[in-house]
């Protein structure tokens, strides 16, 4: 079977939204003898020093330093506004890439919107000003401004391109807005079996859409948590960080865990 490597990777870095250490996700790649490991945390490359240390030091396992990014909704038809804003992962493929990650959080930062839960005002000194949440997002034109030495992943659940397959409607011109950017070269379709009914589905219209407009597929399993056993744990920070309680069936798909090898999953 043909070396695995995780490229859709979440650590604790990721706030609210990973179980997993950095130092976690390194010893598991050695101890799997995996070739790469890529870390995308959620707006940030706060992990990127610590995984080139831990790997490096073990020097068989290359890391790949990348970032999942929240995109804004384009001004376009209402039906593929509607899903956004939407995930989408990219990789440095070089030195420009890195610098390039660097800049786009630096535009999600100061472009970042605040959200109030006190529907009188948006006055951070207001009182009635309980729950803030910060949004940060870039745009379309943000990637194509700063795509130099990247590769794109269409992303998971949470991307355009899923949303749309899942709800029924035609990514199509999601997908042709991302090939705009970086062509087929550099953008891939991302691909996942957790199991579930839906994801058959899921994996026949991304071989379609494979097909139809030339961009690779790519194996991935937009890994959470270390362990099987660390699946609540994950929950918890979720709820934690929504404000909601833990319910009684947790919603996370338990197989988003550190699998050795595709065949765990394909």
């Amino acid at each position: 079977m043909p070396d695995f490597v995780h490229l859709h990777t979440c650590s604790d870095y990721s706030l609210y939204q990973s179980a997993s250490t950095v130092r976690q996700l390194a010893e598991k790649a050695i101890e799997y003898r995996m070739p790469a490991l890529a870390l995308t945390d959620k707006n940030c490359l706060a992990g990127a020093p610590e995984l080139t240390r831990l790997l490096t030091a073990h020097g068989a396992v290359k890391p790949i330093y990348g970032v999942e990014f929240l995109i804004a909704p384009p001004h376009t038809d209402p039906i593929v506004s509607s899903l956004y804003p939407a995930a989408l992962v990219l990789l440095a493929e070089n030195a420009r890439g890195y610098r390039n990650l660097e800049k786009l959080i630096c535009t999600a930062a100061i472009s970042g919107s605040i959200d109030c839960a006190s529907a009188d005002s948006t006055d951070l000194r207001n009182k009635n000003c309980k729950i803030i949440q910060t949004t940060r997002q870039i745009t379309l034109t943000d990637l194509g401004v700063h795509a130099d030495g990247l590769i794109a992943l269409s992303g998971g659940r949470d991307s355009a391109v899923s949303r749309a397959i899942l709800n029924g409607i035609d990514p199509l011109d999601v997908v042709k807005s991302y090939l705009g950017i970086y062509g087929t070269k550099n953008f891939s379709l991302e691909i996942w079996n957790y199991g579930l009914k839906e994801d058959r589905n899921h994996i026949r219209r991304m071989q379609e859409l494979s097909s139809y407009t030339g961009a690779k597929l790519v194996a991935a399993n937009n890994t959470c948590y270390t362990e099987p056993g660390d699946f609540l744990t994950c929950e918890i920070l979720r709820c934690i960080d929504s404000g909601r309680t833990l319910p009684k069936e947790a919603v996370l798909v338990p197989e988003q865990y550190f699998a050795e090898s595709r065949g765990r999953h394909f």
